[in-house]
């Protein structure tokens, strides 16, 4: 707020007298935010012409660049004002002065979705294939936006429908993820390579999966879109429609040739997505359909990890009765059984331990479910895998004792519980956390169970915390 002038907020609020009075009084036209500009950018952004011309008059140069926002006519096309565009442009603006990473004006009133701005600057020179680095031209914000007109004029005015942006693909890319049709059947008549790939994000069927739209999908099958396209570390298309929760797009893709096994490096298959969007449906359909159970991702285990993360038990159960592994594990992140106590489900956590799932599986450096249990706060679970094994003081090197990971949750009837059932409350360092953390019931019952032993490097500190007013822990 320290770089916002006083005369930017008179020219953002629309208010020609307030803005008179402070240039009259020495306020400087052309004083620059950061990031944001002058008082001019902040008129032509609010739409406000008697503003805008009051302060070029008084000098505001209409070509300040924002350092990464361009110049004022970026805002007045961006607000859709043709008058301050025009304004603007007959006092000396740049049609083609670009944003850093942003592209021109032009962009902007694509992406607003006025015609007649577009028009308007490209009949004054505007570039229509200026690109932005990673964000494509003009023609990738209309088809964004959903305007037919304005692509049609700008493929009419030499725009490129095969232009591509690093690492997102061409316009086809956003006239499918926008879910038009009208705009994807345009630019795939006018030459749009529908196979067309981003380095990690596939073609164009894959926003078409994602957003939904069965109809697009067809349309691009049928027009050569290849089914089993892989990004990099992301799959095929039929992930993007499992993770949508669209069976009619699943159902339609692997009608078509999709891979229900085809496996994404980290993220495993299909089924995976299916699973995380909570599609009982679509499970079924995958399994049915030949998807594999146990098909395990490197570092994330299988689809029955999403399963009971997602917190759906109908889908749980359908996994573990077609084979899926309950003590599948992923290297980092544990089991089933970790998922579970994270999504706090109860339900969850006691079908898996009835079905074999073990209470005391690691994680590499994240401990049990206890310790997932005691960090969430949920005593029940706590109580339900004390109940069934799990050992109160298994530590690890990160999160070291349950006891210990209870101290963020703040739970002092989880402290009380393990204490009560054989937790080691002697660890001091379980205190000074507890401090830290400021959970004073917790302190004040620490306290009361803690023995201070000379040799402990923290127990002047905790002989400081002890002597203090027990108002300030035991309210």
């Amino acid at each position: 707020m320290s770089h916002i002038t006083v005369l930017h907020f008179a020219a953002s609020s629309g208010s020609l007298e307030n803005v008179k009075c402070l240039v009259e009084h020495g306020a400087d036209v052309n004083c620059e935010r950061r990031n944001f500009g002058s008082a001019l950018h902040a008129a032509a952004l609010s739409g406000s012409l008697e503003i805008v011309k009051y302060l070029v008059e008084h000098g505001a140069d209409v070509n300040c660049e924002r350092r990464n926002f361009g110049s004022a006519l970026h805002d007045a096309a961006l607000s859709g004002s043709l008058e301050i565009v025009k304004y603007l442009v007959e006092h000396g603006a740049d049609v083609n002065c670009e944003r850093r990473n942003f592209g021109s004006a032009l962009r902007d009133a694509a992406l607003s979705g006025s015609l007649e701005i577009v028009k308007y600057l490209v009949e004054n020179g505007a570039d229509v294939n200026c690109e932005r680095r990673n964000f494509g031209s003009a023609l990738y914000d209309a088809a964004l936006s959903g305007s037919l007109e304005i692509v049609k004029y700008l493929v009419e005015n030499g725009a490129d429908v095969n232009c591509e942006r690093r690492n997102f693909g061409s316009a086809l890319y956003d006239a499918a993820l926008s879910g038009s049709l009208e705009i994807v059947k345009y630019l795939v008549e006018n030459g749009a390579d529908v196979n067309c790939e981003r380095r990690n994000f596939g073609s164009a069927l894959y926003d078409a999966a994602l957003s939904g739209s069965l109809e697009i999908v067809k349309y691009l099958v049928e027009n050569g879109a290849d089914v089993n396209c892989e990004r990099r570390n992301f799959g095929s298309a039929l992930y993007d429609a499992a993770l949508s929760g669209s069976l009619e797009i699943v159902k339609y893709l692997v009608e078509n040739g999709a891979d229900v096994n085809c496996e994404r490096r980290n993220f495993g298959s299909a089924l995976y997505d299916a699973a995380l969007s909570g599609s009982l449906e679509i499970v079924k359909y995958l399994v049915e359909n030949g998807a594999d159970v146990n098909c395990e991702r490197r570092n994330f285990g299988s689809a029955l990890y999403d399963a009971a993360l997602a917190g759906s038990l109908e889908i749980v159960k359908y996994l573990v009765e077609y084979g899926a592994n309950v003590n599948c594990e992923r290297r980092n992140f544990g089991s089933a059984l970790h998922a579970a106590v994270l999504s706090g489900s109860l339900e969850i956590v006691k079908y898996l331990v009835e079905y074999g799932a073990d209470v005391n599986c690691e994680r590499r450096n994240f401990g049990s479910a206890l310790h997932a249990a005691a960090l969430s706060g949920s005593l029940e679970i706590v109580k339900y895998l004390v109940e069934h094994g799990a050992d109160v003081n298994c530590k690890k090197r990160v999160v070291g004792t349950p006891p210990k990971s209870t101290v963020s949750s703040g739970s002092l009837e989880i402290v009380k519980y393990l204490v009560e059932h054989g937790a080691d409350v002697t660890n001091e360092e379980i205190l000074i956390l507890a401090c830290e953390h400021g959970n004073a019931l917790v302190v004040d019952y620490h306290f009361q169970h803690l023995e201070l032993k000379k040799s402990n490097k923290h127990r002047e500190k905790i002989q400081v915390l002890k002597a203090m007013d027990d108002e300030n822990f035991a309210k």
